[in-house]
């Protein structure tokens, strides 16, 4: 398996973050732009106990290179190749990144 960024002309991945800290009041355009992602089963809110729930990393966090590494380790049991894929975002996170900065 590969990346998403990975096999598209475009570079998009499989997801994009809405960061919810930075919607400061839930306008009418707002709320009828998440209802219809809603609708359309676009948006996954992860919500904990739930099948879709969800922890995410930024290649920037000082943490997430080990997180990686620590992934590709064991998915290289079932999935050299994607196994691969996660060990070349680890060499591009934490520390190695531009943007490297303690998790918010």
């Amino acid at each position: 398996m590969k990346l998403d960024t990975n096999t598209n002309p475009h570079g998009l991945g499989k997801y994009a973050l809405l960061n919810l800290r930075k919607i400061k009041r839930l306008t009418p355009e707002i709320r009828e732009a998440l209802d219809l992602l809603g609708r359309l089963n676009i948006l996954e809110w992860g919500n904990k106990n739930t099948p879709d729930e969800f922890f995410v990393m930024k290649l920037r966090d000082t943490n997430t290179s080990a997180g990686l590494i620590a992934y590709a380790a064991k998915a290289k049991e079932t999935d050299p190749e994607w196994a691969q894929e996660v060990l070349e975002l680890a060499k591009r996170s934490s520390h190695n990144s531009p943007y490297c900065k303690l998790p918010d």
